[in-house]
């Protein structure tokens, strides 16, 4: 019983972060849900403030206590990078730095080389880029180390440009690069940047960023890695490969882990049960086809496909429960607050609908969004491609 205590209490650390930070890509564990509830109503009053940000940014938000965080890339050759601070409550900037890439900056015009999404632990932010330069800042915009992994591994890097997201968790920021050239997992110590350990990948285009697991027994936490061969789950710490599962799921949407599965999009959309050693199959599906990210909120996975429909299924079956359509292509994946998801599509057109399937408002944003959104507070934060909004009902 105190050991089913113990792995409750991580796994609730895991999902609910202090301040309700919004740290990574999809938020709390990865996973695109926020703790609380956010505005259910979007209008002009709604959208307490709006700024201009630097060049162009495809990457998210994140939320570090009082404070927003974005990065964009500038320049004829894309090669100017930026990360920037705003004030959370008033919009105001607080710090932006910048630097010149290492590596290569060529992407599709669609994209930016401010692709992936930072991350922060709360005392740090590492901002990763498609040129594989990596930058590691403290909260007031400190420099702490940067590290040019394309200068590195030249090699490294596709005709449309990376996306992988970094990971950072337990004193450690890991980077997946995989491409049709030089593709590795590397894992850097957050407070000098030295190479902890660093793996050889696929070489395959691959888009999709790592996810980090806690440990439930007091051992290292693990990091899960999805390509085109499989998923397989590496020591933080070490690196060293505890499980592998070998499936065709490589390409751009992330895998969501619960307390007892992980849910993985690809070719055929797998679901595992991670409670033995090495998890097993619990159920496929060929029908079941995320394009963004999928959310799992108890016994409901919620996703959109790529006729802009969204779909709610059942978790432990597989079953279809509804679908709305909302329209448009997204690259931005959903997240959900309370009883409602909030989608984005590319074109700056805001969805929101209950988790019945009920559409309850829509807003259209000035400009392109292709960043998910985080929340924080009760607050919506959406990324456009050169613009902030912070929508609230207060």
């Amino acid at each position: 019983m105190k050991s089913l205590l113990f792995a409750c209490l991580v796994w609730l650390t895991m999902c609910v972060s202090s301040h309700a930070d919004w740290l990574a890509f999809r938020g709390p564990a990865s996973s695109g849900v926020a703790e609380g509830d956010a505005p259910i109503s979007c209008d002009e009053k709604a959208i307490k403030w709006e700024v201009e940000t630097p060049g162009r940014g495809v990457s998210s938000p994140i939320v570090v206590g009082d404070q927003v965080v974005v990065t964009a890339s500038s320049g004829q050759r894309n090669d100017r990078l930026h990360v920037i601070s705003y004030d959370a409550g008033s919009g105001e900037k607080r710090w932006h730095r910048q630097f010149w890439a290492t590596g290569r900056t060529l992407c599709h015009p669609t994209s930016a080389n401010a692709a992936p999404t930072p991350a922060s632990d709360g005392e740090s932010i590492v901002a990763f880029f498609s040129s594989n330069d990596l930058v590691c800042l403290g909260l007031d915009g400190d420099l702490k180390w940067y590290r040019g992994l394309g200068h590195d591994n030249p090699r490294a890097g596709n005709d449309v440009g990376m996306a992988s997201s970094p990971v950072l968790a337990d004193g450690v920021t890991i980077c997946q690069v995989e491409n049709q050239g030089e593709s590795f997992v590397e894992a850097m110590d957050v407070a000098n940047g030295k190479t902890l350990w660093r793996k050889e990948r696929p070489k395959s285009s691959n888009w999709t960023s790592p996810v980090y697991l806690p440990s439930t027994n007091g051992t290292d936490g693990l990091v899960l890695l999805k390509s085109d061969d499989g998923i397989s789950a590496h020591d933080i710490k070490s690196g060293d490969e505890t499980w592998k599962y070998e499936a065709d799921v490589g390409g751009i949407p992330m895998m969501v882990v619960t307390e007892k599965r992980i849910y993985v999009p690809g070719s055929t959309f797998l679901v595992l049960d991670r409670t033995n050693t090495t998890p097993t199959l619990a159920w496929d599906s060929k029908k079941i086809s995320p394009s963004p990210s999928p959310i799992i909120n108890g016994e409901r996975m919620y996703f959109i496909n790529r006729a802009g429909v969204m779909n709610c299924v059942d978790t432990q079956t597989g079953d279809q429960l509804w679908q709305t359509r909302v329209g448009g292509k997204y690259w931005a994946s959903p997240v959900l607050a309370g009883k409602h998801i909030y989608s984005v599509n590319d074109s700056g057109q805001l969805t929101i609908v209950n988790t019945d399937g009920k559409k309850v408002a829509d807003y259209k944003f000035d400009g392109d969004v292709l960043g998910s959104p985080a929340i924080s507070d009760g607050a919506l934060f959406v990324r456009g491609a050169s613009k902030l909004w912070k929508v609230a009902n207060q």
